[in-house]
């Protein structure tokens, strides 16, 4: 069934990352040990607006990414949709490639990417847009019912 026009994320709401920005991460980390009922709620920051080798479809955040958080949504603090999960620097091959231990090097991909792949048309902007930045437990309140959990069989 689709979804209710309500717990729809306009895109309107999707805006641009900005490096320094204070975000959030949704998603359901480790689903199988943690639950899956709501979605948890990391905090960060836009490290830096562009991904691996400054690759400009992705950026890096310092939000805690755990597996299933990928395909999770990136919200900055006025509640708009600046992300998509992605995933983190893998720890273990970079050390085994005599590489020092990486710590929070976290991507996602830029909006701006997903809606030209969606080839998303232009329409009328809601009403009661958020002009003041809110706190993580007010946006999870709000984002609770948008954010849905995938899962895939692998057998």
């Amino acid at each position: 069934d689709p979804f209710r026009a309500e717990d729809a994320i306009h895109e309107s709401q999707f805006k641009e990352a900005k490096a320094g920005s204070d975000v959030v991460v949704m998603g359901y980390p480790l689903w199988h040990l943690l639950g899956r009922s709501t979605p948890s709620i990391t905090n960060g920051v836009v490290a830096k607006a562009t991904g691996i080798n400054d690759d400009p479809t992705n950026f890096q955040l310092t939000a805690k990414v755990n597996k299933g958080n990928s395909g999770g949504p990136v919200f900055d603090m006025y509640g708009n949709l600046i992300g998509i999960t992605q995933g983190k620097l893998d720890t273990e091959v970079i050390k085994s490639a005599g590489g020092p231990a990486p710590e929070d090097i976290n991507f996602a991909i830029h909006i701006q990417r997903v809606s030209k792949m969606l080839k998303l048309k232009k329409s009328e902007q809601p009403k009661n847009r958020q002009l003041t930045p809110v706190k993580s437990e007010d946006l999870h309140q709000e984002m609770i019912g948008k954010v849905v959990m995938v899962a895939v069989a692998t057998d």
